[in-house]
C-alpha cells in the first residue's frame, strides 16, 4: 500500500469517526485501530484540512467540556478568545476589525 493510499484510508476512518458520535477510544475499539496511530492520523487529518481551505470545521457535539472556548489567531499574531456562546453577529464584528 502506498503512502497516499494509507493516508486516504486513514482519513476515511477519521471522517467516519467525526460522524459516529463515539468517543475516540470507543471508535478505535470498535474498528480495531491502535489508539496512538489513530491520534497520529487525526492530527494529520486536521493539519490537512486546515492547509487545504484555511479553516477547520469543529463539531461541538463531540466535545465534552464544561466551558467551550473559541480561539482565533490571525497571521499577524492578533488573537481573539471568546466562549462558544458568542453570537455569530458579535463574532463577525470582532473578526471584521482585523
Amino acid at each position: 500500500m502506498s503512502n497516499q493510499e494509507r493516508q486516504d484510508q486513514m482519513f476515511e476512518f477519521i471522517e467516519s469517526f467525526n460522524v459516529s458520535g463515539l468517543t475516540r477510544t470507543a471508535f478505535c475499539r470498535e474498528h480495531n485501530i491502535n489508539r496512538p496511530i489513530f491520534y497520529y492520523w487525526f492530527k494529520r487529518y486536521k493539519e490537512h484540512q486546515l492547509s487545504s481551505n484555511g479553516f477547520l470545521q469543529i463539531d461541538a457535539t463531540t466535545l465534552h467540556t464544561k466551558e467551550l472556548m473559541l480561539e482565533i489567531i490571525f497571521p499577524n499574531g492578533v488573537k481573539i478568545i471568546t466562549n462558544m456562546s458568542t453570537s455569530c453577529s458579535d463574532l463577525n464584528r470582532m473578526v471584521s476589525c482585523w
